[in-house]
């Protein structure tokens, strides 16, 4: 959202709660406006009017902002790297080794946490 949605958000949220940020100074609405703008402003509106509904208590900027979702980067780029250090690692007797005696300690750890009912 721009300054002005964020103002006119503000705004509201002190209509709504008449003793939110009474006495606050110039930074403390400025970092408000600043994180504000960080959202969308109709779906913040919009959860502003449904948080003020079902809550008496001032809202924290957590509890009415709406960031637009932006879905983390899961594609594996290098595939053929991670299957070099695959065959690498099975083809060293060693480092094989290792890895079962750590899988086996798993999965020792976890049957002990069933017994003990964790």
């Amino acid at each position: 959202m721009d300054r002005d949605q964020a103002r006119k958000v503000y705004k509201t949220v002190r209509r709504l709660f008449p003793y939110f940020h009474r006495d606050a100074d110039d930074d403390t609405i400025i970092l408000w406006l600043d994180l504000l703008e960080k959202g969308d402003y109709e779906k913040t509106k919009r959860k502003l009017i449904d948080y003020s509904t079902e809550s008496s208590y001032d809202p924290k900027i957590a509890d009415i902002l709406v960031k637009e979702y932006k879905p983390i980067n899961t594609e594996v780029t290098d595939v053929a790297a991670m299957e070099k250090a695959v065959r690498e690692e099975m083809a060293d007797p060693e480092r094989r080794e290792r890895r079962q005696e750590k899988l086996k300690q798993f999965e020792d750890k976890l049957k002990e946490l069933r017994r003990n009912g964790r």
